[in-house]
Order: C-alpha cells, then sequence, then structure tokens
C-alpha cells in the first residue's frame, strides 16, 4: 500500500541476469491475465475455508501516457480521453471478522482501444464495460465456494437489475444505490428509505479530507425490506424478458441525524 507501484529493475536487484528473466516472463504468450488470475484464486480459496468472506471489487485506470500511449493503440482512461492506458478490475477477497487480507478471487485488465459502434442503450450486457460487475460476483462464487458466507461488496457503478437478479446463491451482495427505483408498493427507493423508523443512532468521526478538518457526525440508521420493480428500460428488450419482474431485497440508510 506504501509503494503501490514495482520497478523491475528494483525487484531484479540490480542484476542485468534478473531483470532479463522478468522481461522474459511477461513476454511468454503463456503468461496471460487470465493465467495469473486462475493462479492466484487458487491459491486464495485454500486460505477462506471456514470463512466469512468479504468480496471486494473496485476499477483502477491505468495510466500509461498521453497522445504517444494512444496512438501506439491504448484506448482513452480519465477525464477527457486525451490519456491513454488500461483498465484493472481486481476482487479483494477479506476476512470480516479480523480484516485480514487473503489474496485475489479474480483480476481482469482490458483496454478501451475498440469501439462499439451499437449505441450503449441497445447492447446486451455482454457487450458492455458494466459486465465486469456481473463477472465479479460470479468469480467469487466459484473461487470462494469453501467460505462460510461470502458478501459481494462494490459501489454505486454496480447498481445493476441484474447484479441482484442474477447473483449466485451462495453469494450476497452489498451495493451503494444510485437509482431512485421504483418499488412494487408504488413507491420510490430514496423516498421509502427515509420514511422508515429509525433504528438507532451512531456518532462517527469524519477523517480530515484536503481543505475540510475532521469532524464529528451523528448518523441515523434506517432498515427494512424492500422489493424493487424490473426496470422499464436501459436495457434491449431481449435482455428485461430474462429477468424476472421483481426482486426482494434488505435496504440500509444511513443519512445525517436530523
Amino acid at each position: 500500500m506504501a509503494r503501490p507501484g514495482s520497478c523491475i529493475h528494483e525487484l531484479a536487484k540490480g542484476y542485468r541476469r534478473g531483470e532479463v528473466g522478468f522481461g522474459r516472463f511477461l513476454r511468454n504468450p503463456a503468461v496471460t491475465v487470465t493465467a495469473l488470475s486462475e493462479a492466484a484464486g487458487n491459491r486464495t480459496a485454500e486460505r477462506v475455508t471456514g470463512r466469512d468472506i468479504l468480496a471486494i471489487q473496485d476499477t483502477s485506470e491505468i495510466v500509461l501516457g498521453g497522445p504517444k500511449m494512444r496512438k501506439a493503440g491504448f484506448g482513452s482512461v480519465g477525464r477527457g480521453g486525451f490519456l491513454g492506458g488500461v483498465l484493472l478490475h481486481p476482487v479483494l477477497a477479506i476476512d470480516a471478522l479480523s480484516g485480514e487480507l487473503l489474496g485475489l478471487a479474480d483480476i481482469a485488465v482490458w483496454n478501451r482501444s475498440k469501439q462499439n459502434d451499437l449505441h450503449h442503450s441497445l447492447r446486451p450486457r455482454e457487450q458492455k464495460e458494466s459486465q465486469k460487475w456481473l463477472n465479479g460476483t460470479r468469480r467469487a462464487s466459484e473461487v470462494l465456494a469453501k467460505a462460510l458466507r461470502i458478501t459481494v461488496v462494490s459501489d454505486r457503478e454496480s447498481d445493476l437489475y441484474e447484479d441482484f437478479a442474477r447473483k449466485p446463491g451462495n453469494v450476497q451482495v452489498l451495493i451503494r444505490a444510485s437509482a431512485n427505483r421504483n418499488l412494487v408498493n408504488g413507491k420510490k427507493l430514496f423516498s421509502y428509505a427515509s420514511s422508515l423508523p429509525e433504528a438507532g443512532r451512531i456518532n462517527v468521526t469524519i477523517p480530515a479530507s484536503p481543505g475540510k478538518p475532521s469532524r464529528a457526525a451523528c448518523l441515523a440508521l434506517r432498515f427494512g425490506p424492500v422489493s424493487i420493480k424490473r426496470p422499464e428500460r436501459g436495457m434491449p428488450s431481449l435482455d428485461l424478458k430474462r429477468l424476472p419482474e421483481m426482486v426482494e431485497l434488505h435496504l440500509v440508510d444511513v443519512s445525517k441525524g436530523a
């Protein structure tokens, strides 16, 4: 965590022979992201046996350079699309009780060098970048199958109806809400959350951030079951018909206390 990057020269401890060995390894056509991911997953699979596991997934943009990298075939990353690089999507296995990092459940790397001429709303989910969330959840269910419990944690970008409807049976998902979804009871998700009775309050310290000092905050906790309706648009009609008309979930709302 203190040093998020590694230099091959340093890994080789200054020996040219070591640098050449690393280079040959990385250029070997048998060394693929899929093979490396599977090897890491096999090691992680044994460490999670009988444990309560959080499988945390997110995407990082690896910036390699500017116009030269774009001309070399690397797709856009960052804001504005001027920088070239690749995207990295790992699924980390964490012990939910101790916080111990147990290893990688999966990792995906891709390049946005090719453009899809089909409009985003008309593409099936398999052709969208957001498929990464469903793939990560599926791989967590497979690799971490020996765990006592698997909870896949991801941010609001993964708030997809398919992520709830198609999750494997041995996995629970904890997703930060982004869409103000329609509920079966005729209400909207966010207003319904505010109407739930308070279950309690907690006092927390918000860490300092650039330009802002740390501060104390009182948070109100609400929770309850909800039934969300299948979206009426946002994906091809064929994909919609494959999904159930509703999904039952548990809603947890944490907001500033009045």
